[in-house]
């Protein structure tokens, strides 16, 4: 349905770009990385100047969502549920970084950006606490409704694997890992998670 390519951040007048931008660009990474540990069929990036689409897949989701924000995030969490994202390990893409001081998706170049750039990972948290929270958050999105419906939907193990995949998608997928941040795992900045991996 899509192929997304990969990328790298540069500024305008030279390949190095500043430590804020190297940041966000690792967390993109990280991210989707997370995902694919996971087992995620969601585990792509989600930059709109980094997608290609099929004509025909393109239409059959009617195209980009008319939304301010995070459409290329939408557009490819519908088009993985008609087809395959295919991530392009070759042709690095190069994306221009500016420096702005209106950042909706983006960040501002300053260390304050630096302290929500990374999602927590603790490794202290005993197992039941990991567990315990986990549980809330499947319950909070709806998890066993989802899991209701897709098994009545369901004839086959693979029926059943296909609805799931449709309704644990990227964006119930990003609501789990905001209920895991909010409660339990809180943003780190990036020196932080350096002294965390340390240990």
């Amino acid at each position: 349905a899509a192929v997304v390519h990969p990328f790298k951040h540069v500024s305008a007048n030279t390949e190095a770009i500043s430590p804020a931008m190297k940041v966000y660009e690792q967390r993109l990474h990280h991210y989707v990385e997370g995902l694919r540990r996971a087992g995620s069929a969601y585990a792509y990036h989600t930059l709109g100047s980094c997608i290609s689409t099929s004509f025909i897949h393109y239409c059959q989701v009617r195209g980009y969502p008319k939304r301010s924000g995070a459409e290329d995030f939408y557009l490819l969490n519908k088009l993985r549920k008609s087809g395959e994202i295919f991530q392009h390990q070759m042709h690095e893409m190069k994306i221009m970084s500016r420096v702005s001081d209106r950042v909706p998706c983006g960040i501002p170049d300053s260390e304050q950006s630096l302290t929500e750039a990374l999602a927590r990972y603790d490794q202290h948290k005993a197992a039941v606490e990991v567990y315990a929270v986990l549980a809330a958050g499947l319950y909070t999105i709806g998890f066993e409704q989802g899991i209701t419906h897709c098994q009545t939907q369901s004839k086959s193990s693979a029926t059943f694997e296909r609805h799931f995949l449709d309704w644990f998608d990227a964006f119930i997928t990003l609501k789990l890992i905001h209920y895991l941040r909010d409660h339990a795992f809180p943003n780190l900045s990036a020196t932080s998670l350096q002294e965390v991996s340390k240990q």
